[in-house]
C-alpha cells in the first residue's frame, strides 16, 4: 500500500468520480483507476462499486477512509517534523559543559534559545572526563570542556 494511492483514493471517494478526481489530482483518469484497482487487489477488497460512471463506497471502502485519512494526515505531520529538524526549528539538543566553561556557556545558550525557542536544550555540568565519555556513549550531542 502506497501513500500516492490513499491519497488518490481519498480524492476518489470525496469527488465519487474517477474522472473529477483525476483531474483535480493533475492525473490520467486510467492512471487513477489503475491505482485504485491496485489497492483493491492488495487490500484484497472492493472498495468502490462501479456503476458505469458513477462511483459509490462500498461497505468496506466506508469503513477505509477513516484509516486512509489518518495515514495520509501522519504521513504529512511526519515531512513537516523532518523539514522542522532541517531548518532548525524543533528538536533536541544535547549539551555537556566542564564547570569552567559555565559563565563562558550561559550567555551563548540564552542567544541560541532565543534564535530558536523550539529547539529544547539539555544541558548537563560535569568533569571533562565524564562528558567525553557521554560523547563516545551518545548520550551528549555537543561537549564543552
Amino acid at each position: 500500500m502506497e501513500l500516492r494511492q490513499l491519497k488518490y483514493f481519498l480524492m476518489a471517494q470525496e469527488k465519487l468520480s474517477f474522472t473529477e478526481a483525476a483531474i483535480v489530482l493533475n492525473i490520467s483518469q486510467s492512471t487513477l483507476s489503475q491505482q485504485i484497482k491496485q489497492l483493491e487487489i492488495e487490500l484484497d477488497i472492493q472498495l468502490f462499486n462501479r456503476i458505469g460512471r458513477q462511483i459509490t463506497l462500498t461497505e468496506a471502502g466506508k469503513e477505509f477512509v477513516e484509516f486512509a485519512r489518518q495515514s495520509v494526515t501522519k504521513a504529512n505531520e511526519g515531512l513537516l517534523m523532518i523539514k522542522d529538524l532541517q531548518n532548525l526549528k524543533k528538536g533536541t539538543l544535547r549539551i555537556g559543559v566542564s564547570y569552567g566553561l559555565k559563565d563562558f556557556f550561559l550567555k551563548a545558550l540564552i542567544d541560541f534559545s532565543r534564535l530558536y525557542p523550539n529547539i529544547s536544550i539539555k544541558v548537563e555540568y560535569a568533569p571533562s572526563h565524564d562528558l567525553h565519555k557521554k560523547l563516545t556513549d551518545l548520550k551528549a550531542d555537543l561537549i564543552l570542556a
